[in-house]
C-alpha cells in the first residue's frame, strides 16, 4: 500500500534535504503527488510541507536579491558595480575629491563629485528597489499570498543577464 501527498514538484526538493537518501528509491512523484510507501509514510507526514514550501521561497528571494545586487547597473550611460564596497568607495570619493579617476566596470574614468554623488544615489535607489521587492516577496509568503515559484515570480520577476 502506499500513501499519497499532495504537493508542486517544486516543494519535492525542499523535503528532500530533510529525509534519508534511502528513503527516495521508495518514492515517487505522479499526477501532483508525492507517493509513499506506507512504512515510510510516518516520515513524510511528519514534515510541516507548508514551512518547508516558505522557507524554501523566502531562499529563492534571498538568491534573487543576491543575484540583483550581485550585477552592475547602468548610471549616465556608464556601468557600475552595486557592491557594499562600490557604495562605500563612492560615498567616500566624492566627500574628498573635487573629481577622481573612478572604476567603472568597462574601464576608468574621471568624474567629478556631483557625479559621483549622483552615482552614490542611483545605487543606493537600486539597492533599496531590490530590499523593498524582497520585503514585499517575504511578506507575501508569510500571508500565504505567494505559495508557488510561479507567484514569487509574478511579484517579482526574474531578470535576464546582459
Amino acid at each position: 500500500m502506499v500513501e499519497r501527498f499532495p504537493m508542486a514538484v517544486e516543494d519535492v526538493s525542499a523535503i528532500a534535504a530533510r529525509t534519508a537518501p534511502a528513503a527516495w528509491s521508495r518514492v515517487s512523484y505522479d499526477n501532483g503527488c508525492l507517493v509513499v510507501p506506507d512504512d515510510l509514510a510516518p516520515v513524510f507526514a511528519a514534515l510541516d510541507i507548508a514551512e518547508l514550501r516558505k522557507q524554501r521561497l523566502r531562499d529563492r528571494a534571498l538568491a534573487r536579491r543576491r543575484d540583483l545586487l550581485s550585477r552592475p547597473i547602468t548610471v549616465g550611460g556608464r556601468r557600475t558595480w552595486v557592491d557594499n564596497g562600490t557604495r562605500l568607495d563612492v560615498e567616500l570619493l566624492s566627500r574628498e575629491f573635487q573629481s577622481v579617476a573612478f572604476k567603472f566596470v568597462d574601464g576608468f574614468a574621471t568624474v567629478t563629485a556631483p557625479e559621483l554623488a549622483r552615482i552614490g544615489r542611483a545605487i543606493t535607489h537600486y539597492v533599496a528597489g531590490v530590499f523593498a521587492n524582497e520585503s514585499t516577496v517575504h511578506a507575501g509568503i508569510e500571508a500565504g499570498t505567494i505559495t508557488s515559484d510561479a507567484e514569487l515570480d509574478a511579484v517579482w520577476p526574474p531578470q535576464p543577464r546582459e
